[in-house]
């Protein structure tokens, strides 16, 4: 591996677990059902969630 497939890795790692420690954060709120802000939000953050998830074991060559 050379040193930028690396730090893409690395990064999307990082992004991948901030991801899902928001989804969690707003899945924990008490008006998430309620609210026509954070729904979307959680919606698109899981979406993001799963294909970051899924580009980290994509082969980058």
């Amino acid at each position: 591996m050379d040193k930028h497939e690396i730090l893409y890795r690395s990064l999307a790692g990082l992004l991948t677990w901030a991801q899902f420690l928001y989804i969690l954060y707003l899945l924990s709120s008490d008006d998430i059902l309620g609210s026509t802000i954070r729904l979307p939000n959680s919606l698109i953050f899981l979406l993001s969630y799963v294909l970051v998830a899924s580009a980290k074991f994509v082969n980058l060559e």
